[in-house]
């Protein structure tokens, strides 16, 4: 059967036999020239002491390897389709990763996009390939349909006219209504020059494949 793996990457693997019959299937696939990496492994979730090997190769052609990884992203793409209602997804006040919330199960997962998850499917099977998890395709969904929430700044304290107290040694912010006597105003700041196109399009300007998003100028 078809695996993917983070530590070797798209390939094949059999399911589990006695010793004695993985080495003599590896000795036979390692003669033919269409696979490479023969290994045989233990396998330390079956209950059979005896049925416990399987042996793990991949295919010797690029293609075939991305072949197996187009059909993974595919799959996920379709679970993300069908399961993207179940996920609330806001981005990390650090804007280099974002959090996912299953509404269902109360799973929460960290997903950085197009690269890492910290999910058991992506630790073990996607993290380090080109592949990619559902929650890669789920956080993309939410990106396009407009359904991240965004983190905002609090906004400080300050008077009547909108100007912000502040401590002059310490620089800290003040309540206006016990501000002290010293209290000086912050020094005004030209606004963050902001999008007016809120479209996700216009927003992210992600693209399908390569996951790459960027802020507009």
């Amino acid at each position: 059967m078809k695996t993917l793996s983070s530590r070797s990457g798209a390939g094949y693997r059999t399911k589990c036999m006695t010793r004695s019959r993985a080495m003599s299937f590896a000795s036979a696939i390692s003669a033919n020239r269409r696979f490479i990496l023969v290994g045989i492994f233990e396998s330390m979730r079956t209950q059979d002491p005896e049925r416990r090997w399987f042996v793990s190769f991949r295919p010797s052609r690029t293609d075939t390897m991305l072949k197996i990884l187009k059909e993974h992203c595919a799959t996920a793409d379709q679970r993300a389709a069908d399961q993207y209602e179940n996920y609330i997804v806001c981005r990390d006040p650090s804007g280099l990763y974002f959090h996912l919330f299953n509404i269902l199960n109360g799973e929460t997962y960290e997903c950085t996009l197009g690269h890492s998850c910290d999910c058991m499917q992506a630790l073990n099977r996607t993290n380090g390939t080109s592949a990619y998890c559902k929650h890669d395709g789920v956080t993309r969904l939410h990106l396009r349909l407009g359904l991240v929430g965004e983190f905002e700044e609090p906004t400080p304290p300050c008077d009547r006219e909108g100007r912000v107290l502040v401590d002059p040694t310490t620089g800290e912010v003040l309540d206006p209504e016990s501000a002290g006597d010293l209290a000086v105003y912050a020094p005004s700041r030209e606004p963050a020059p902001t999008c007016t196109d809120r479209s996700p399009e216009r927003r992210y300007q992600a693209e399908p494949r390569d996951h790459s998003y960027l802020w507009p100028e």
